[in-house]
């Protein structure tokens, strides 16, 4: 089996991964499943859900990792192939990563998943031990559910939503491919204006 077809099955087991993870917690979004005896088993549930969720994204970045090699190794005339050797070398990676982390904190802020209130003390208002976390039950739509809350200070803390995250750490993942593209077309460009 090739490099190409492996990294496609871990994506797509990723992916399918993610999608049944969502589906099989949805079914304990009921009112009535939440009694306080069946909160510690809810609980188990949840840190279950985000650790394979966790693991299903680890493995779609090795499956774009060995995908995207693959085809730098084939060098191949189609737009993906492209896109692997554009951003291939180290300038480009380096790019990605920045453009990646940058724009995940962008996103945290405006989604809020990062949260700073300096207005709101959360020991004062919530009651909360500085720093601490829990796993909080939101009976919603399917992907709201099962929500992280990270007290970091007085009035900074996480509130991780398996949704956001994921959409978090795909469109990150877009647009650090989109800048490490376009710096990359815009060095070429520079090189063939000294050139003229």
């Amino acid at each position: 089996m090739s490099t190409t077809n492996r990294g496609k099955k871990i994506i797509i087991i990723g992916f399918s991964s993610i999608i049944i993870l969502f589906l099989i917690y949805g079914r304990y979004q009921d009112p009535i499943v939440f009694t306080p005896s069946a909160m510690e088993s809810i609980q188990r549930i949840a840190l279950g859900f985000y650790i394979t969720m966790i693991i299903s994204i680890g493995g779609i970045g090795f499956g774009i990792y060995k995908y995207q090699k693959n085809k730098v190794e084939k060098q191949g005339k189609d737009i993906l192939t492209i896109i692997a050797v554009v951003t291939s070398n180290f300038k480009s990676r380096k790019i990605f990563v920045v453009s990646f982390i940058g724009y995940g904190i962008f996103f945290s802020l405006v989604s809020g998943t990062l949260v700073y209130q300096p207005e709101i003390n959360f020991v004062t208002h919530y009651g909360a031990t500085i720093p601490s976390g829990f796993i909080a039950h939101v009976v919603m739509v399917p992907g709201y559910m099962a929500k992280i809350i990270i007290y970091l200070t007085e009035h900074v803390g996480l509130q991780i939503i398996p949704s956001n995250l994921i959409l978090q750490i795909i469109v990150s993942y877009l647009v650090a491919i989109n800048s490490a593209i376009a710096v990359n077309a815009y060095s070429i460009s520079n090189k063939g204006r000294k050139y003229e």
